[in-house]
Order: structure tokens, then C-alpha cells, then sequence
């Protein structure tokens, strides 16, 4: 758990991970969440922050089913659709989407939220998610210089957060690799460096 306005992490609980045949690590981590959430949500948790490994379908879906959301980072070259906002035509049925996103070409149909240092302009969106199959809010931060630009994509189930409390919950996240450090100097997780599930007896 961070806690936001004092940039602090604290550990709540915790579990080895075991490989069990027929699940992936994945599926191993989604299960911790699940069993977890009700927990979670009693301390007021709504969001839970993780990097993108795990920005899965899987992985999300179990998160939003357990009534929390996710906020997340997505490949630089994720697919992505517009919503159609266009007025419905009468026939058929309904158009959903309005072509791929093209990050560098699409500029101007993104919100304009605001801009930092070193040349850092931060834009966002409600868009398709193809990969997770569902709407999602998308934060990007795009950097230029006079030769390259570059961008990193992030984003929320929870296509109601505004984009700037986003980007803090994902900055957030870092908070936890200090818990990683206090835990391998104070407690001696380091100590054992087996690599075998059972210990070989030798007499």
C-alpha cells in the first residue's frame, strides 16, 4: 500500500510464489489479488498499480472483477482504437470504433493536459483497448527534442480518473522497491539462494 501525500509504502501482505503445474506466474499473481481484494477494499483501496508485465487480459479482467481498477503502462506501440463519436447513421449496427490510433499523427485528438520540464507535454484519452477488450483511460507522456521523440503510454480501467491523478499513481509505484531494499538488508531474503523446491538430504 502507498500512501500518496507522504510518498510511502507499506507492506500488507505478502506470499511466495510457488510454480504450480497449469498456471502461469500470471495467473499465480491474479490469484493473490483475488484473495486479497475484500481486504483491500476495506482499507479504501481502489487502485491497484502494477507495471507491464502486468498488462494482460487475464491479469486485468481479474482485477476489475474483484470491483478494484487497475492503473498501468501499455507497449509504446500498443493497439489502440478511437471511439466513434459520430452520430448514428440509422442502419446496421452501430459504429463503435473510428480507426487505429497513430500516436504521432493523431496529435490533435488527444487532450492537451499539460506540460513539464525537459520539453515533456502530457496528453490523454478515453479509447479501445484491443489487447485487454475494453475501454480504458490512456495517459501519454510525449518527450522531443530538435532529433527524436519519444513516449510512454499509461492507463486506467477506471476511464473516469483524471490523467494527472493517474500519472501519481503510477509514479507511485516505485515506492514498493524500497520496501524490496529494506527487506533483503533487515530480514536476510537474501540468504538462501536455492533454486530447488525440496531440499536434497545427504547423509
Amino acid at each position: 500500500m502507498v500512501n500518496i501525500k507522504s510518498h510511502t509504502a507499506y507492506s500488507i501482505d505478502a506470499r511466495q510464489t510457488i510454480d504450480t503445474e497449469g498456471k502461469t506466474r500470471t495467473d499465480l499473481y491474479a490469484e493473490h489479488v483475488v484473495d486479497v481484494a475484500e481486504e483491500l477494499k476495506r482499507l479504501d483501496i481502489q487502485y491497484l498499480a502494477a507495471d507491464s508485465f502486468y498488462s494482460k487480459f487475464k491479469f486485468v479482467n481479474s482485477v476489475v472483477n474483484t470491483g478494484l481498477h487497475m492503473v498501468g503502462k501499455l507497449r509504446v506501440d500498443a493497439n489502440l482504437k478511437w471511439l466513434y463519436q459520430g452520430e448514428y447513421s440509422g442502419c446496421g449496427r452501430a459504429k463503435k470504433y473510428d480507426g487505429k490510433i497513430n500516436f504521432e499523427n493523431d496529435l490533435s485528438r488527444f487532450q492537451y493536459i499539460t506540460s513539464c520540464e525537459n520539453n515533456t507535454k502530457i496528453y490523454s484519452a478515453i479509447v479501445y483497448s484491443v489487447s485487454l477488450k475494453r475501454e480504458i483511460r490512456v495517459v501519454m507522456i510525449r518527450s522531443s527534442d530538435s532529433v527524436v521523440s519519444t513516449r510512454a503510454i499509461l492507463f486506467s480501467t477506471d476511464i473516469n480518473l483524471e490523467a494527472l491523478t493517474l500519472l501519481s499513481y503510477y509514479k507511485a509505484r516505485f515506492q514498493i522497491e524500497f520496501l524490496f531494499r529494506d527487506a533483503k538488508q533487515y530480514t536476510g531474503l537474501t540468504h538462501c539462494q536455492s533454486r530447488c523446491s525440496i531440499r536434497s538430504m545427504h547423509h
